[in-house]
């Protein structure tokens, strides 16, 4: 009887686990989302790469998410740091260069509760001759973050544009993708 009764213990522990794993799997919703930044401002340098592989344009961007649909809500911050090597450009496919470019960013939202992190990878593009102005479509990538995006998955695309090349305040940026919360 106690054999049966330890067996019986252990299937019900068993089966107690694998509904909360369910459960917890299907807890994670899949939004589709497009966040548009605009009149956000940058600052262009020039400097060694992070990994010291060669000399990169360092750009970073902060400005204020103007619109958003699914999930991120409206009036929160973003700041972007992209770093594109100019040791490896790329011929353009109409004019000018296309540079390696990663980096990281994030989005704050507006209560300052919740940050969504993510990571841009792909080839930026110039459309003045030496400065990197327009972006895109680079890809994105969620990385966990905190608040209501901490467990956060997701990706899709991500493209910028400066017409100043971050002289003024007129970066325009767009996400398109899905994230997993």
């Amino acid at each position: 009887m106690k054999t049966i009764g330890r067996i019986t213990t252990a299937v019900l522990a068993v089966a107690l686990a694998m509904a909360l794993h369910s459960s917890q799997a299907q807890a994670q919703t899949q939004v589709p989302t497009r966040i548009i930044v605009s009149g956000a401002s940058g600052h262009l340098s020039s400097g060694t790469c992070p990994k010291g592989t060669g000399t990169c344009f360092l750009e970073t961007v902060t400005g204020t998410v103007q619109k958003s649909i699914g999930g991120i809500p409206s009036g929160g911050s973003i700041t972007l740091t992209l770093n594109s090597e100019t040791d490896n450009a790329i011929a353009a496919p109409v004019s000018g260069d296309c540079f390696p470019t990663q980096g990281s960013g994030s989005i704050t939202s507006k209560s300052g509760r919740s940050v969504l992190s993510f990571d841009v990878q792909g080839l930026e593009c110039n459309t003045q001759s030496g400065l990197t102005c327009l972006t895109g479509p680079l890809n994105f990538a969620i990385t966990p973050g905190s608040g209501n995006f901490a467990t956060a998955s997701g990706a899709g695309t991500f493209s910028a544009e400066s017409l100043s090349c971050l002289a003024s305040a007129d970066v325009q940026i767009t996400m398109q993708g899905v994230i997993l919360k």
